[in-house]
């Protein structure tokens, strides 16, 4: 069938000539292949020729491609499954994401895929190709803040192109997961006499006790202690009149925090003896 094909096509072209699958030459120059993917993409001339036996067409070579004669040569499509996401988050852990992009030709070229990042990509992160065809995209190790870059992903038959930008973004997150269930996180720590405090923060100050000042645990959802709810039927806090709780005469200050579970026709009430 193969040399029925080049006959076929000598008479066409007008020459005397006979191709078969081992890549003979065939009127004035041109060579027969047995499949378009055994077209070469290098060491051409412009006006070279080439004719394939599997799908019976000719091809001229026109410096930077193969072009079907008579027809054009198509631009590659994504698959349906294998265009490039427009969103990507980079995780902080170093664990990068990988994206392997799918296009197909209707020429039936063979793909080959590339990519092109702008400066802000190239900031805080970096893109690998791997050996099957796939990019990784990883956070650069100097990277320490939050980041938004974009990658162009390609596919190109050789001469046309079809493009995917995608945007990578970096976000450094110090919330603890599930915080917003935590009613109250209160850290609390006794000294061996209460004098010594300790300033946790970035300052690292020198802290000095003076008076009767002391450090002290405290929680006020300590089990047994510290609060106090009301369900506002008959309930009040009063203190005895022993002298381990009496005030003495000279001015003090009471405060207190209130959580109240509705406005309706709550106040707050002070009251006490005539004298």
């Amino acid at each position: 069938m193969a040399k029925s094909r080049a006959r076929n096509f000598a008479d066409l072209i007008g020459v005397d000539a006979i191709v078969d699958d081992s890549n003979d030459l065939i009127g004035g120059g041109t060579i027969a292949y047995t499949a378009i993917l055994d077209l070469p993409t290098s060491g051409n001339n412009t006006g070279d020729t080439g004719f394939v036996t599997d799908n019976n067409k000719f091809y001229v070579w026109n410096g930077s491609g193969w072009y079907s004669v008579a027809t054009v040569n198509e631009t590659p499509t994504w698959d349906s499954d294998g265009q490039p996401e427009s969103t990507y988050a980079v995780p902080v852990d170093g664990s990068g994401v990988t994206i392997t992009p799918a296009a197909s030709d209707p020429d039936g070229f063979a793909i080959t895929y590339t990519t092109v990042t702008d400066s802000n990509f190239d900031a805080f992160a970096e893109i690998t190709e791997n050996s099957d065809g796939s990019f990784t995209v990883t956070k650069l190790s100097s990277t320490t803040e939050d980041a938004t870059g974009t990658v162009t992903f390609r596919a190109s038959d050789g001469v046309n192109i079809v493009s995917n930008i995608s945007t990578f973004t970096i976000t450094f997150s110090y919330a603890i997961e599930d915080s917003n269930y935590t009613t109250g996180l209160i850290t609390g720590a006794a000294a061996d006499d209460n004098q010594s405090i300790t300033d946790s923060s970035t300052n690292n100050l020198t802290l000095t006790v003076n008076g009767n000042a002391s450090a002290q645990t405290y929680s006020p959802y300590r089990s047994g202690g510290y609060s106090y709810y009301f369900d506002g039927d008959g309930d009040w806090v009063s203190l005895p009149s022993s002298s381990s709780f009496a005030f003495g005469t000279g001015d003090f200050t009471i405060d207190f925090w209130i959580y109240a579970d509705s406005q309706t026709d709550k106040f707050i009430l002070d009251t006490r003896n005539g004298s």
